[in-house]
């Protein structure tokens, strides 16, 4: 038992690990109970850990995108922390479980995309070529942050995301699409 890490991935693989403490706990086996909340405290502790990684790369992309330099210079850079935290907020949400991540992810690309609009049509021609992004994350946020100012473009994308099964990006994408619909009902 030693060593060997959880991967709990599902609400089944959880509701086995603790079976297998009350089994033990029910056969006063108090060594199986310590590995297993051994286990579970490690498994927490390098989930914060990634968090914490992630978290300081974010930083250090969001310091790199505030340099100066040229139009093309700055969105490049603009693009790389739109495209990093566009997966940090699927990651923070799907991966983590983490509310703080996803929230500080969701922020970073959308000051990022604002950042890249007040740039001028070199800026929001490059959200725009993330439409076509091969990453479901990216072409999800891109989408939705276009859906506003260019819902003949963002529109279909969000809508084949949203249809794609297991893609991460799908409920954002609905609730996008959902949001859009309710405002365009009641501006009518």
């Amino acid at each position: 038992m030693r060593g060997r890490r959880f991967n709990v991935e599902s609400l089944e693989e959880l509701q086995q690990i603790a079976q297998r403490f009350i089994e033990a706990h029910k056969d006063n086996d108090v060594e199986t109970q310590r590995s297993i909340l051994r286990q579970l405290a490690e498994d927490e502790q390098s989930i914060y850990e990634e968090k914490q990684r992630l978290l300081a790369e974010l930083k250090t992309l969001r310091q790199e995108a505030r340099i100066g330099g040229s139009p093309e210079e700055r969105v490049a850079r603009l693009i790389a922390l739109f495209k990093f935290s566009a997966n940090l907020k699927a990651d923070g949400h799907d991966e983590l479980d983490d509310e703080e991540t996803t929230d500080t992810a969701t922020q970073v690309t959308y000051d990022a995309f604002e950042e890249l609009k007040s740039i001028g049509p070199e800026g929001l021609n490059a959200v725009v070529s993330l439409l076509d992004d091969p990453n479901p994350n990216i072409r999800c946020s891109a989408g939705i942050m276009l859906l506003p100012d260019m819902p003949e473009r963002a529109v279909p994308v969000l809508e084949k995301l949203r249809d794609e099964p297991g893609a991460s990006a799908t409920q954002a994408c609905g609730r996008s699409l959902r949001c859009r619909a309710a405002a365009l009902g009641s501006a009518q």
